[in-house]
C-alpha cells in the first residue's frame, strides 16, 4: 500500500500488576538542562529535563509538591529559550507526577523537536 502514513506509536509500559499505554505523535530527545517549575498555590522547585518532545517534557525532582492536575510555569535557561514561542517559560500540565519525576504537556508546543 502506498500513500502517505502518520507516523505515530503506541508505547506500553508494563508494571507488576498493571499496564499502561502511551500515545506519541513526536519521537522523545534526551536532554539534560535545569529549570525551574513554578505554581502559586505549590511554590516553586528546581528540576532536571530528562527528555523533551514537542508535546511534552519528562523531568527529575528531588521531591513532588505537584500534584496530578497541577498546571505550572516551566522557567527555561536562556540557551534553551529560542526552541518555544514565548520567551522565558512555557506552561504545562503536570500529567504524571510519582516521587522523583514528573510528566508534563506542554500548553504551548516546542518548536524545534
Amino acid at each position: 500500500m502506498t500513500g502517505w502514513r502518520p507516523r505515530f506509536w503506541w508505547i506500553v509500559f508494563w508494571k507488576p500488576g498493571r499496564a499502561t499505554m502511551e500515545h506519541r505523535l513526536y519521537p522523545r530527545n534526551k536532554e539534560d538542562f535545569p529549570v525551574t517549575i513554578s505554581n502559586p498555590r505549590y511554590g516553586s522547585k528546581e528540576a532536571r529535563v530528562l527528555d523533551i518532545s514537542h508535546e511534552g517534557i519528562a523531568v527529575r525532582l528531588d521531591d513532588m509538591p505537584f500534584p496530578q492536575g497541577t498546571l505550572v510555569e516551566v522557567s527555561l535557561p536562556e540557551e534553551q529559550q529560542q526552541r518555544f514561542k514565548h520567551p522565558g517559560g512555557v506552561k504545562g500540565y503536570v500529567v504524571h507526577a510519582k516521587e522523583g519525576e514528573a510528566g508534563l504537556w506542554l500548553l504551548e508546543p516546542n518548536q524545534s523537536v
